[in-house]
């Protein structure tokens, strides 16, 4: 029976991001088709970096099945089977039990996953989405077009679902197929409306709903959420009846919380862990040594001074006082002392080689005296008292604040650091907001138009409370979205890193690649297939040990 369901014009708004972020794909051209090859499909060849710049092929062999994956987590997810109030680490936590419509694939490319295809039709307004049939939820029931609804609905009422004002239509077609019929068209669409996850609907409505999903998790994912004690683990166990035959390899995933390096790196030396995913750069550089590898990709995070420019009362309202904490930074020395190799300077918020990575107006260059003549222009002769709030790291400090502070104090700032635990620290810069500055990143997507829509637009994946975007601003993204061809979605982009550079809307300091200390008997390809939006589980195994 062929079926049309309406859909409201849902506003989009709250937290998010995943791991930062939001997935992928820039749709150009004309009516677009995306297919995956069938159930059982692995990733190609791609690589891996042994040192903070070499990089190397990644093992070859072939996958053996068996043995439970130990990996070591400075943080668990908050919420595990609830999308809505899901934020960055959450997202990133829970990839061995979830899968999405769509997914990261090697190649920075947006292809499906759940769906056997997607097309997607800009002249015709309509994104068709055909499921492959036989998909089962670890409680035994089955993906359909019905539950896929059910699913981007919770994500619209949430204010989760990025562009859900596009959709005028969920048409259901047939159980696996489903038609979103669009009020408009822009390159940003796919990879929103594509990449939404997929939990059990009969599971949540037979437990009670969200407070039940908050800490329980029933996906279609290669491996099922046994035990979860926020803040001290995870038990993943193999999901038997999973739909790629022959998959997963491993038997089971344990994720231990330890948030102390030195813990963490004994743990690995000792073989009681296999990858350690949130070693900071000192620690990745003394492992590399220890004869441990540290696999990176191309995706990883920009660390920026974020000012607040919402609050009318903020002194950083003024662009002078901005421009005034860059000229104040000495970032290659920063990235010299806090970043054994792995930091690099940034001066647009765009690293170097993504879209607008060259589009600097104003390069601002060390400069302490020029960053005091602009507090004084100002009105800050004698000094301007601050607040720089940054999230508490290992041993309850944030070494990256605590750099950034003496350049601004010896500039005339008098800056005081509030170190917030990671619930304070987003709760903030994703929800109620920050006093003055907040020392926090932001991501790269497949493309930096997708980073742009997702940080810095006026529809965000993330909701950065005290980020105030000019109407000129904001008027950037039509144009930038509605284009069609790369070379123009490019310029585009450029325009909008460009007016943030020239305003000093965010000031950028340095540029993190992500990477995962493993062991060598771990064959995985995060990050380096997705960036860190995507982790094949499926696919990840372990040589005898």
């Amino acid at each position: 029976m062929r079926r049309s369901t309406k859909t409201a014009i849902w506003g989009v708004g709250i937290l998010i991001l995943a791991l930062l972020v939001a997935v992928l794909l820039v749709a150009c051209g004309e009516e677009t088709t995306t297919t995956t090859a069938g159930p059982g499909t692995t990733a190609g060849p791609t690589t891996s970096a042994t040192a903070g710049t070499t990089e190397t092929t990644a093992p070859a062999g072939q996958p053996v099945t068996g043995g439970v994956l130990r990996l070591i987590h400075n943080a668990t997810p908050q919420v595990v089977g609830f999308w809505p109030k899901m934020g960055p680490v959450d997202e990133g936590g829970i990839f061995p039990g979830v899968e999405r419509i769509m997914r990261f694939a090697p190649g920075r490319k947006l292809e499906p996953d759940l769906a056997e295809s997607v097309v997607e039709d800009p002249d015709a307004l309509t994104i068709t989405v055909k499921l492959h049939k036989g998909i089962k939820f670890h409680d035994g029931t089955e993906l359909t077009a019905e539950v896929a609804k059910w699913n981007y609905d919770l994500g619209a009422a949430g204010g989760k679902l990025q562009f859900a004002d596009a959709i005028k239509e969920f048409e259901i077609v047939d159980n696996y197929t489903y038609v979103l019929h669009l009020n408009y068209w822009h390159n940003q669409l796919l990879q929103s409306l594509g990449w939404v996850p997929m939990f059990s609907k009969d599971a949540y409505e037979k437990n009670g709903g969200e407070e039940w999903a908050l800490n329980n998790l029933v996906g279609t994912g290669p491996f099922m959420l046994k035990d979860f004690k926020r803040d001290q683990s995870l038990t993943w166990v193999k999901n038997p009846n999973y739909w790629r035959e022959g998959q997963p390899y491993l038997d089971g995933i344990e994720v231990t919380i330890i948030p102390d390096a030195t813990t963490a790196s004994a743990m690995m030396e000792a073989g009681q862990a296999d990858i350690w995913q949130a070693a900071d750069a000192q620690a990745r550089s003394e492992m590399i040594k220890k004869g441990f590898k540290v696999q990176t990709g191309w995706a990883g995070f920009q660390f920026h001074l974020m000012p607040n420019t919402a609050d009318p009362a903020s002194p950083f309202t003024d662009q002078r006082v901005r421009e005034a904490v860059e000229y104040a930074l000495d970032k290659p020395a920063i990235c010299e002392a806090i970043g054994y190799g792995f930091y690099f300077p940034l001066y647009a918020v765009a690293p170097e080689g993504e879209w607008g990575g060259d589009a600097i107006v104003v390069k601002r260059e060390y400069n302490p005296e020029k960053a005091k003549q602009l507090l004084a222009e100002a009105g800050y002769p004698n000094g301007l008292p601050i607040d720089l709030l940054a999230v508490a790291e290992a041993g309850g400090r944030n070494t990256g604040a605590e750099a950034v502070k003496g350049y601004l104090d010896a500039a005339g700032f008098v800056t005081n650091i509030d170190i917030a635990d990671p619930g304070r620290f987003y709760g903030s810069v994703f929800g109620m907001g920050w006093k003055h500055l907040a020392f926090m990143f932001s991501g790269n997507d497949y493309n930096y138009l997708m980073s742009c829509n997702a940080w810095w637009g006026p529809q965000p994946k993330t909701n950065l409370a005290s980020f105030a975007r000019p109407d000129d601003f904001k008027a950037l993204f039509e144009p930038a979205n509605m284009a069609r061809t790369e070379e123009e979605q490019k310029a585009a982009t450029a325009k909008i890193v460009a007016y943030m550079n020239e305003h000093a809307l965010m000031i950028p300091v340095f540029h993190y690649p992500a990477g995962i200390v493993i062991a060598d008997y771990v064959h995985t390809e995060y990050p380096m297939e997705g960036g860190f939006v995507h982790w094949s589980w499926n696919t990840t195994w372990m040589d005898k040990h």
